[in-house]
């Protein structure tokens, strides 16, 4: 993803195959919407499994990120 780029730049992360959130991807995931916001876009999560969902619901992240189930 381009940040310098567009707009309103939109970093998107694809977890339809994820199967597995610890603290390292939690952090990933902090810090590409940093990135993101840092550049005045946002960052989506697309096809979150609900289990995936519910750690970062818990961890107070969806109201951050969009997340799309």
């Amino acid at each position: 993803v381009d940040l310098t780029a567009g707009d309103q730049p939109r970093i998107v992360i694809d977890a339809a195959e994820l199967t597995f959130l610890d603290a390292t991807g939690v952090g990933q995931i902090v810090g590409g919407w940093n990135r993101a916001q840092d550049h005045g876009g946002s960052l989506v999560v697309r096809h979150l499994p609900e289990r995936i969902r519910r750690i970062l619901e818990i961890l107070g992240l969806t109201v951050l990120i969009d997340a799309e189930l």
